[in-house]
C-alpha cells in the first residue's frame, strides 16, 4: 500500500483541469484504487461540452464509462481554469493538488500563452488548501521560459517546488493528445516537465528542487516502481 499523502487521515482532494479525454484521470485513479489509497478524492474535468468532448475524443466514452465506475471521481465538463470561481461557488472547495497537463490555445503566440498563464495562477491560487498544496502544470521546457511560467509564477506568489520528467512511460494508460484537436503528440514529448509549485514561503530552503517535493513527483516515483 503507497503512502502519499502528508494528511493521511483527511481526504486527498485533487482537481485536474482541461483534461482531454480524460485519460490522465484515469491513469490516477486507477493506481490509487489498486494501492488501495481509498482517502482521495478526484474532480476531473474538461474545457469542453460533453458533446464537443464526443466528437474531439471518440474514445473518452469507454473512458468516461469506467470514471463513472470510481465512486471517488467526479466529472465535470465546461470548466474554465482561468474562472474557477464560477464553477467552484462554494468558497469552502480546496485541494491538496490542481494539474493541468499541457495547456494550449491552438496558437503559437507566446504573449497570448503567458497572459493565459497568468489568469490560471490567479484563478487557482485560491483553491489551495494549504501551503503543502501544490499546482502542477506540464509544459515543455522551452515553453516554460517562451510562455515566462516563472515569472508569472513569481507574481502570483507561487515559488518552484518539484520539475519532473515526463516520458511516454510515465503515467500508464495516459493518452498525449493536443487540447485543441484531439491529435496525439506522444512522440513529442521529450524535455516535458510537470513544473510543481507551491505557495512562497511553504518550501524548505535547502536549495535543492526534487521530484518528490510534491504529491504528484511521489505518485509518478510510485508508478514507475511497480
Amino acid at each position: 500500500k503507497v503512502e502519499l499523502s502528508y494528511r493521511s487521515i483527511e481526504i486527498m482532494q485533487i482537481l485536474i483541469l482541461g483534461d482531454g479525454n480524460f485519460s490522465f484521470s484515469l491513469c490516477i485513479a486507477k493506481f490509487m484504487k489498486q494501492q488501495q489509497f481509498d482517502h482521495f478524492k478526484i474532480t476531473s474535468t474538461s474545457f469542453d461540452s460533453i458533446i464537443d468532448l464526443r466528437i474531439k475524443y471518440p474514445e473518452c466514452e469507454s473512458i468516461l464509462k469506467e470514471l463513472e465506475s470510481i465512486a471517488e471521481v467526479n466529472v465535470r465538463h465546461g470548466i474554465d481554469a482561468t474562472q474557477l470561481r464560477k464553477s467552484f461557488s462554494d468558497s469552502s472547495i480546496k485541494f491538496d493538488c490542481i494539474i493541468f497537463n499541457f495547456p494550449h490555445l491552438g496558437k503559437e503566440n507566446c504573449a497570448m500563452h503567458s497572459a493565459f498563464i497568468s489568469h490560471v495562477m490567479y484563478s487557482v491560487v485560491g483553491f489551495l488548501k494549504s501551503e503543502e498544496s501544490t499546482f502542477a502544470i506540464a509544459l515543455a521546457e522551452s515553453q516554460s521560459h517562451r510562455w515566462n511560467l516563472f515569472e508569472q509564477a513569481n507574481r502570483h506568489n507561487l515559488e518552484l517546488c518539484s520539475k519532473i520528467a515526463i516520458n511516454n512511460h510515465s503515467w500508464p494508460g495516459y493518452d498525449f493528445k493536443r487540447h485543441q484537436n484531439g491529435k496525439s503528440f506522444k512522440t513529442k514529448v521529450d524535455q516535458c516537465f510537470h513544473f510543481c509549485f507551491k505557495i512562497k514561503g511553504s518550501i524548505e530552503d535547502n536549495g535543492s528542487i526534487r521530484s518528490n517535493n510534491c504529491f504528484l513527483g511521489t505518485l509518478q516515483n510510485q508508478m514507475q516502481q511497480m
